[in-house]
């Protein structure tokens, strides 16, 4: 009767912990437009985070130049949904930071399915008036 015990525990305590099961390093592309228009396109790694059993940090890098520069900044606190086996939903979580007396908002929203993560996420960097929009996926 021990091992039937233990089996059904691993299966049943593993799916409590969705941030554990999507949490590494995703290599990928990262696009970035303004209203529409591509802005570039740029590899690069997001990495996710375990912050408790159903939350993740989102480590995002710094990406382009000059005007369109963007810091490397985290997003903490992200919830991680299990939709389906190895398919997850992370909520949809606001962003702000500040960055050399700049303030940063936005949101990000994304899911991972397999071992492939796509983010969708907005920036909107101090008195800009339009946001500049980035989407995520995993080679």
């Amino acid at each position: 009767g021990v091992m039937i015990c233990c089996t059904v525990c691993l299966f049943s305590c593993k799916k409590e912990k969705p941030a554990e099961d999507v949490s590494g390093t995703y290599q990928g592309t990262l696009t970035m437009s303004v209203s529409g228009t591509q802005q570039g396109s740029y590899d690069t790694t997001i990495v996710l985070q375990a912050d408790n059993d159903e939350k993740v940090s989102i480590l995002f890098p710094a990406i382009g130049e000059g005007r369109m520069s963007v810091p490397e900044f985290r997003v903490k606190g992200v919830q991680v949904n299990e939709v389906s086996d190895s398919k997850y939903t992370l909520s949809e979580t606001a962003i702000e930071f500040t960055d050399q007396d700049v303030k940063w908002a936005g949101k990000v929203s994304g899911n991972v399915t397999g071992n492939k993560l796509h983010l969708d996420y907005s920036l909107q960097p101090g008195a800009m008036p339009m946001t500049i929009d980035f989407a995520f996926d995993t080679k």
